[in-house]
């Protein structure tokens, strides 16, 4: 089974590791933000101003 919060910490140092990349790359602004899930109502408005359809895999995790 797929272990959301991991993933989601996983994802956060991985994205917090990248601004150690500026000896390499120069300047580099890097930030995560981990925030709950949204509820039905606003997933929908989101829904609703885009064209195309969320895969049900992506709206489970927003959900």
């Amino acid at each position: 089974m797929f272990d959301d919060n991991s993933w989601i910490k996983e994802a956060e140092r991985f994205t917090l590791s990248i601004a150690q990349l500026t000896d390499d790359f120069g300047e580099i602004d890097a930030e995560a933000s981990i925030q709950p899930p949204l509820d039905q109502a606003t997933f929908q408005q989101i829904a609703d101003k885009v064209d195309v359809h969320i895969p049900k895999e992506l709206q489970n995790f927003w959900l």
